[in-house]
């Protein structure tokens, strides 16, 4: 994972904050972040156990895991309910989630900061 960060940071000229599964023990699907790339563009998907099915959130092959998609603006239309970043980030749906209020959220903080630089440890 440190050589990927590193890579990640080189291409973008800046360093990153990592995000990683906030769960201690994982009790459904993995949350995590994938990503899918081809000459035509990419994809980068996040498990959303909460998110259901919705104009923007689907199912995985596996029939119980929704997902959001983003895509480079080249692959719009080429990936199922999958929305270019500007545009999931203005979608009313997605504006609802985001205005959620967190589940235990000192605890889930606590872990998404410790994990900000986790490549970099020892």
């Amino acid at each position: 994972m440190a050589s990927f960060v590193r890579e990640l940071e080189s291409g973008l000229g800046r360093e990153i904050e990592e995000r990683y599964d906030i769960q201690r023990i994982p009790v459904k699907s993995p949350v995590g972040y994938y990503y899918f790339a081809t000459n035509d563009g990419y994809v980068l998907w996040v498990t959303c156990i909460t998110c259901g099915v919705t104009q923007i959130s689907t199912l995985l092959m596996d029939g119980f895991t929704p997902t959001v998609n983003v895509v480079s603006p080249s692959m719009t239309g080429k990936v199922t309910k999958a929305l270019p970043r500007n545009e999931m980030l203005n979608h009313a749906t997605y504006q609802s989630w985001i205005s959620r209020p967190f589940n235990k959220e000192e605890y889930v903080r606590g872990i998404v900061e410790s994990n900000i630089k986790d490549s970099k440890q020892p």
